[in-house]
């Protein structure tokens, strides 16, 4: 009877030893999954937040391109103004140069005239 106990007693050392390394294994076990699921976890919010990142961008470079076209819209048509104010100039500036040759042509008349009267009064007299 009392090797059975001695047996008995042994295999329930061995047992409790055994036991003890199944805890302690589990014990790891549960320590790395929390490590793993914590690791999980700030992955995650460094995805969420590397997400809301890129949708920022992306909205900011949508309204970069927005005022990018209503820029380019209002160049365009400062563009075309100052091609119809060069057009009014180059207008301006032929009829400049008309009205002065008007006026030169005015002036050799009124010489000419001048000159005639002056004979005309030498003569008379």
């Amino acid at each position: 009877v009392k090797e059975k106990e001695e047996e008995i007693r042994k295999k329930m050392e061995e047992l409790s030893k055994e036991l003890e390394q199944r805890g302690t294994a589990a014990a790891e076990l549960q320590r790395k999954l929390n490590e793993a699921s914590k690791s999980m976890v700030e992955s995650s919010l460094q995805m969420d937040q590397k997400r809301s990142e890129c949708q920022r961008l992306s909205d900011e470079i949508e309204r970069l391109k927005e005022l990018n076209e209503i820029v380019l819209r209002e160049k365009q048509e400062e563009e075309r103004k100052l091609y119809s104010l060069q057009a009014d100039l180059d207008i301006s500036l032929k009829r400049s140069r008309a009205l002065e040759q008007d006026i030169n042509s005015l002036k050799h008349e009124k010489d000419v005239l001048a000159r005639q009267l002056s004979t005309l009064s030498q003569t008379s007299l």
